[in-house]
């Protein structure tokens, strides 16, 4: 079940969360998530399981694996990261050759010197 947006791509209304995943666990869990149709991803940097979460995507887009038909590509999957608001450069820690669906700034933090929202 997915969400038409206004520029016609869909997100899927039920995601996967990574959320306290070990890689171990993310390596398990992606491929059966996809197999299972999910189509969507949800994770973080401060997750520290990023680069698991690619490569299984990647593994199971390529591997005998995918049932779901030979349309099924990378453009059918959204993945949602979140930066730590700390840190303003996009995370290259998934080991894919294809950009984030979805970027967010986890959380604002207050800075110290200034009080205000960086």
């Amino acid at each position: 079940m997915s969400q038409k947006l206004h520029n016609g791509h869909t997100i899927p209304q039920i995601q996967l969360g990574l959320y306290m995943m070990s890689g171990r666990e993310v390596l398990a869990s992606v491929p059966w998530a996809l197999a299972a149709g999910y189509r969507g991803f949800d994770s973080a940097q401060m997750y520290h399981n990023e680069a698991e979460a690619g490569q299984a995507i990647r593994k199971w887009l390529e591997s005998s694996e995918n049932t779901s038909g030979p349309n099924l590509t990378r453009e059918d999957i959204w993945y949602t990261s979140k930066l730590a608001s700390s840190r303003y450069v996009c995370s290259d820690s998934l080991l894919l050759d294809w950009r984030l669906t979805n970027d967010l700034v986890h959380h604002t933090m207050l800075s110290a010197r200034a009080s205000r929202v960086v």
